[in-house]
């Protein structure tokens, strides 16, 4: 399953995955670790740092990674395809 817990790239550093297994959804970093004033930032990913979003702030790991919503798509009865249903068929 993707997006099963966040994963850790630093001493305080985690990326959140998703729906996609190849681009993450949110980066989660611990400021002021071992303070009364420890928390873990969550910002949405996007290559330009620039355009990521602050999601929340949150006392623990887990309340910040479950933070991080799932991509729901519109799915047809019966399909397993979901969203490639009406992708273009090869000619």
């Amino acid at each position: 399953m993707v997006g099963d817990g966040p994963i850790r790239i630093g001493w305080h550093e985690w990326v959140v995955m998703r729906n996609d297994p190849r681009y993450p959804a949110a980066l989660i970093r611990r400021i002021d670790p071992g303070e009364p004033t420890e928390h873990y930032r969550v910002v949405s990913f996007h290559h330009d740092p620039a355009r990521r979003e602050l999601l929340g702030r949150f006392r623990s790991l887990e309340a910040a990674n479950d933070s991080v919503r799932y991509t729901v798509t519109d799915r047809q009865p019966g399909s397993n395809f979901g969203l490639y249903e009406n992708r273009p068929r090869p000619r």
